[in-house]
């Protein structure tokens, strides 16, 4: 499997509060949780992530890498996040629409789940230094505004 042709990976972005990992292909998204805080009461708890006896996203990494084609890394990463309900995902058919965005002030994937041309939630932030490629990886897809 390619990077950036059949597959998007970055190891550490945010989705709202959370800090984690995202992992696309043509058919769905997926954030996976490195580190969520939730606030109570003049208290702050930090739950981290792993999986297997390691870090969410080298655990995520070694998946793809051992992975033949993308219909078996889409059911490994369906398996992962039906499992745990903190795994934020999507399949983009199901979507309304989606869109990347990419510019000086920052980065990010948004999700809309009617057709409504108001209604987007950001679902990552921070897509890195390869954020013009996930972009382009997702520039004619049919779901895309």
């Amino acid at each position: 499997m390619i990077e950036f042709q059949d597959y998007v990976f970055v190891p550490k972005v945010n989705a709202i509060l959370d800090t984690g990992v995202f992992v696309g292909t043509q058919k769905y998204l997926f954030f996976f949780p490195l580190k969520i805080e939730t606030h109570e009461y003049r208290k702050i708890i930090t739950t981290e992530f792993s999986f297997k006896g390691k870090l969410m996203d080298e655990a995520l990494h070694e998946i793809i890498q051992l992975s033949k084609n993308t219909n078996e890394l889409e059911e490994q990463l369906i398996s992962m996040a039906e499992e745990n309900h903190d795994v934020n995902w999507h399949k983009i058919d199901d979507l309304g629409s989606f869109k990347v965005e990419v510019n000086f002030f920052g980065s990010g994937i948004h999700t809309n789940i009617s057709d409504r041309k108001v209604g987007f939630k950001p679902f990552v932030q921070k897509l890195g230094k390869n954020k013009k490629e996930i972009k382009a990886f997702y520039f004619n897809h049919p779901k895309r505004k």
